[in-house]
C-alpha cells in the first residue's frame, strides 16, 4: 500500500520526459489490439451461436406471446397516450415561444434585417462614416 509517485529530479525533466513517455509502437498496439480483439470475439460469437437460438420472427401470426386484439389496442393506447406526455413539454414551449415572438432563430443573413426597417447591408456614400473609419468627427 505504500505505493511512491515517480517525479523528475531538478535539471532532469528533459530525460524523465523521454524516459517515461509512450512511444510508438505501444501507441500502435493500445489502438489496434483492441480492435482486432473485438473482431475476432465477434467473428467467433457470430459464427458459433448464430444457429443456437433459432430465426427471429417478427409479426408471425402463430406466436404464443400475441394475446389478440385484447392486448394489442391497450397495448398501443398507452403507448400513444406516454408519447404524447413526452412530447408535451416541447410543444407547449414551442407554441409559448411563437406566441411571444421570443426566441427567434436567425438563420439566414436577411433575418438580422427584419427587426428595423433602417437596416442597410451597404453604406451610402452621402451619409458620414468617418467615425467607424477611425477619423475625427465633428461632434469632438
Amino acid at each position: 500500500l505504500n505505493v511512491a509517485e515517480s517525479h523528475p529530479c531538478p535539471g532532469k525533466e528533459p530525460e524523465y520526459a523521454e524516459k517515461h513517455r509512450i512511444g510508438g509502437f505501444a501507441l500502435f498496439c493500445a489502438i489496434t489490439l483492441p480492435i482486432i480483439a473485438a473482431t475476432a470475439i465477434g467473428y467467433y460469437v457470430w459464427s458459433r451461436w448464430r444457429t443456437m437460438f433459432g430465426q427471429i420472427r417478427l409479426g408471425d401470426a402463430g406466436s404464443s406471446l400475441s394475446g389478440g386484439d385484447w392486448t394489442k389496442y391497450p397495448v398501443m393506447l398507452v403507448a400513444g397516450i406516454i408519447a404524447g406526455l413526452a412530447v408535451l413539454p416541447e410543444v407547449v414551449g414551442r407554441l409559448w415561444r411563437w406566441a411571444t415572438g421570443a426566441g427567434r432563430r436567425y438563420t439566414r443573413r436577411t433575418d438580422f434585417g427584419r427587426t428595423r426597417g433602417d437596416y442597410e447591408a451597404v453604406v451610402r456614400e452621402d451619409e458620414d462614416v468617418g467615425g467607424l473609419l477611425g477619423e475625427e468627427s465633428d461632434e469632438e
